[in-house]
């Protein structure tokens, strides 16, 4: 199709310059493209991609947004196409449509999301996402702030009447529970007893059939709110004159009277605190009509209580108080201990109960000195008299006494209190003597105080300065002690603690530092140990002996292994001292492993040697292996880069090497060059290309060996590029004065695609340029037209496929556009034919067009 100059197409030339511009670029636009100047043609292809639609948001979701539990909401946003499809999320999961609950609604570009019934679960992040563009929210569920309007009021009831209890809300929604006393009344369970009402904002219960039982406290609860009433059931019985409360002297009669109607003759029963009264002597139960009467001669303090009249489930009390009369003090000392024992910092409290009336005054002494009150937390109520101390400390210990007097009398007792303490620390100096490089002697002197208990121990404890942290050595009993374990010269500070019931006192430290050592010195730090040799579990190491034995010969060497998680040294294994040389086993296969060697004499341990170079366990004798799963095929554009990195396992470390199979099928090795960099390391290689061409097209193959065997591998690269030139010659015939005919072969490589077609071009040495003649040969031959006669031309081909054009093949030399043949040329075949002479010399070109005249 023609493409002709307009709004779609803009065509302009600057000079030799042709420039061809699409506006508005659409998928129908791709396609190859010719430009076409006279006989000479030229093109090219334009691929064209497919655009992603760009949607985007005009109004995002709120990032906050809050909604009251059980009620319904949505959140909303807008698209910029009506046409966009959008996905709604919770916590980044998709969001089924679900009637009641979720439901989504689309009206032109306004995307909706209704949340029916909030609950807790619905507190979360939501999202629309519509393509690439998303927005977010987070929803938060809140508790409706329910509360009682008006509460509820105590009712009174007939038995077998309908009781109803009403209270209201501030919200027609609102859930209430209903209780009796702490048990939740459930109407399902008891359908004939309980009805529950929810009338707008009020909320009813309803108790059918009330009974006496029924009576009692009733709550209505709303959220964490609630609210009480009482329930009162009336009987038949009914009180015009109630028990009133009375107060009584000792020894006068305590006399109770009531007024009830008790038309069943319902039985009557007198209790105090709630247990029943018996009639007797002293206790006189009369009834006269509606009047009942308690009498009790001459009380006692024990007649005080609750007293009440009861007609089955119907009573009236009344409280009865009897005032003693008066007496002397009289001190109750049965519970309390010829000694109280307390620990220091504990609280003294001693709480004496008396009996008295009026209530006496209590005085305190201690050891013979009275106690003011405004120095002690003393209180005496009608009942006891108590003595606070709340922090007791040693000097809180003696003989205390307490006296009580009212008007009639007094009452005293004694009283020993003991306050307990650790002890003051021991006795000073404490003396370090006979030491040496492993031990040592202590003594000290008793402490000044006991701490109110017996000594039981002494404990010494030693710290070595170079770490700051002290250690328990020795418990004794007695005021000296022999210190072990200590470490050749280690520098030590001593303490001692008594201890007695209460625990440890404070310290009692020597003065300044003693150093363990014996006369004799440790040895020289033995030479750093050699690996000499090492597998997956174990490694032999070898040393050289100290320089010097410190003046007492070797006794043997500890080797030490560092922890790699700690950075401790632990000992593993000790030899003899004449083996300089030993095997490590029992180690963890590939873990790094470093060693140091410790001579020891007579003196203890010498210093430790140099660290041994680190190794790693690791097996030594491992036959190579390539990793079938790191090798990759790579097929890639001309100038792109590529990278093979096969893996491998083998002890010792193999050697790599490389070589390729390349287009010609030759294989030749691969050397480490700029372009082609080779990086190996233990159990890797790479092989990359920075800038890869058509002759990077072939097999590579990666080879892997130590002394223990070897491994091969291959790999497949494909570089697509332009086909190389065609295979000559290029062979020109059947030439004439208008043209001739043009033969070649095909390019012996394509490029890594099929060949697309050749493009033929001609030379002109008159005109100086090269000619196109055909850009869309799909043979390997052309007939050439229109040439000039006379003309000298030159011819050159050229392959093309996907990725361009190759290389030309030109004519080994030039031709003339003209006839085979001339009239002079005519009559010497004629001659020759005629004649029939063998030693006819003239020399005709091209006898294949003889032409035979008459």
């Amino acid at each position: 199709m023609e493409i002709f100059h307009g709004t779609k197409y803009h065509i302009e030339n600057d000079g030799e310059n042709y420039v061809l511009t699409i506006h508005n670029v659409k998928l129908e636009d791709g396609g190859k493209y010719t430009c076409q100047l006279n006989n000479s043609t030229t093109s090219g292809w334009l691929y064209v991609e497919a655009k992603e639609p760009e949607y985007y948001f005009t109004k995002k979701l709120p990032q906050h947004h809050e909604v009251v539990r059980k009620k319904d909401t949505q959140l909303e946003c807008f698209v910029s196409d009506p046409r966009a499809k959008v996905k709604w999320f919770k916590m980044g999961e998709p969001i089924d449509f679900i009637p009641g609950k979720y439901e989504m609604q689309r009206r032109e570009n306004r995307c909706i999301l209704k949340i029916k019934n909030a609950g807790a679960g619905d507190e979360a992040e939501y999202s629309c996402v519509c393509g690439n563009a998303s927005t977010h929210c987070d929803l938060y569920v809140e508790e409706p702030e329910w509360d009682f309007f008006k509460k509820l009021e105590d009712v009174e009831a007939t038995e077998r009447e309908k009781a109803v209890m009403q209270c209201e809300v501030n919200d027609k929604e609102a859930e209430v529970t209903w209780m009796k006393g702490k048990e939740v009344i459930k109407p399902e369970e008891n359908p004939e007893k309980y009805t529950i009402e929810k009338d707008a904002m009020k909320r009813r219960l309803i108790i059918n059939n009330v009974t006496l039982k029924d009576e009692g406290l009733y709550t209505c609860k709303v959220l964490d709110k609630e609210t009480t009433a009482d329930l009162f059931v009336e009987p038949d019985i009914k009180f015009s004159k109630k028990l009133q409360d009375t107060n009584v002297r000792e020894d006068d009669d305590i006399v109770l009277e009531c007024v009830a109607t008790n038309p069943h003759n319902t039985p009557v029963q007198w209790t105090r605190d709630g247990k029943p009264i018996e009639p007797s002597e002293r206790v006189i139960q009369s009834a006269d009509g509606d009047k009942y009467k308690l009498v009790l001669k001459k009380a006692d303090m024990k007649d005080s209580g609750m007293y009440a009249c009861k007609f089955g489930e119907r009573a009236t009390r009344a409280e009865v108080k009897v005032v003693e009369k008066p007496k002397p003090p009289k001190l109750n000392t049965k519970s309390l201990p010829k000694e109280i024992i307390i620990k220091k910092g504990e609280k003294i409290d001693l709480e004496i109960p008396y009996s008295a009336v009026p209530t006496p005054k209590a005085m305190w002494t201690k050891d013979g000195v009275a106690l003011k009150e405004e120095d002690m937390d003393m209180e005496t109520t009608d009942r006891t008299t108590r003595l606070v101390i709340p922090d007791a400390q040693r000097t809180d210990s003696g003989k205390y006494e307490l006296t009580m007097a009212n008007e009639v009398g007094s009452d005293k007792v004694p009283i020993i209190v003991k306050v307990i303490d650790k002890p003051t620390p021991p006795g000073a100096p404490l003396e370090v003597y006979d030491i040496f490089k492993d031990k040592c002697m202590l003594s000290w002197n008793k402490p000044k105080d006991d701490g109110g208990c017996p000594i039981k121990h002494y404990v010494v404890e030693k710290m070595d300065t170079s770490r700051g942290e002290w250690v328990e050595v020795e418990k004794c009993s007695n005021l000296k002690c022999k210190v072990p374990g200590l470490q050749a010269n280690k520098r030590y500070q001593f303490r001692v603690k008594a201890v007695n019931s209460e625990g440890a006192s404070l310290p009692l430290t020597s003065d300044g530092e003693i150093v363990a050592k014996d006369p004799w010195k440790p040895a020289d730090k033995p030479g750093q140990p050699e690996v000499v040799d090492y597998d997956k579990d174990h490694v032999q190491l070898k040393w050289k002996a100290p320089k010097r034995d410190g003046g007492a010969p070797i006794e043997g060497y500890i080797i030490e292994k560092k922890d790699n998680r700690t950075g401790e040294w632990e000992p593993v294994m000790e030899v003899p001292s004449k083996q300089r040389e030993a095997t490590v086993k029992g180690l963890k296969e590939n873990q790094e492993q470093e060693f140091r060697i410790i001579a020891k004499n007579k003196a203890g341990n010498s210093m430790p040697s140099a660290c041994s170079s680190p190794v790693i366990t690791k097996a030594r004798r491992v036959k190579p292996r390539i990793d079938p799963g790191s090798l990759t095929d790579i097929k890639i554009k001309k100038d792109q880069s590529f990278l093979l990195e096969p893996t491998f396992i083998g002890e010792p470390p193999p050697t790599v090497t490389w070589s390729k199979k390349g287009l010609d099928g030759k294989i030749l090795p691969i050397q480490s060059t700029p372009n082609i960099p080779i990086e190996n390391e233990p159990k890797k290689s790479q092989l990359s290309c920075k800038s890869a061409v058509r002759a990077d097209t072939g097999e590579y193959y990666i080879s892997v060996e130590n002394e223990h065997g070897s491994d091969t591998a291959s790999m497949t690269v494909v570089v697509l590029s332009s086909p190389s030139r065609p295979e000559g010659p290029l062979e020109v015939s059947n030439i004439t004065k208008e043209g001739a005919l043009l033969t070649w072969k095909p390019p012996a490589d394509k490029g890594g695609s099929d060949i697309t077609g050749y493009v033929v071009e001609k030379f002109d040495p008159t005109k100086g340029t090269w000619e196109k003649v055909s850009s869309s040969v799909t043979g390997t031959k052309l007939a050439v037209k229109n040439l000039q006669e006379g003309h000298e031309y030159k011819f050159r081909v050229k392959a093309e496929n996907l990725h361009g054009l190759s290389e030309p093949l030109e004519t080994d030399k030039s031709i003339v556009a003209k006839n085979p043949y001339s009239k002079y040329q005519d009559i010497y075949v004629l001659i020759y034919l005629t004649l029939g002479k063998k030693d006819f010399d003239y020399s005709i070109s091209n006898t294949e067009n003889i032409r035979l005249d008459k």
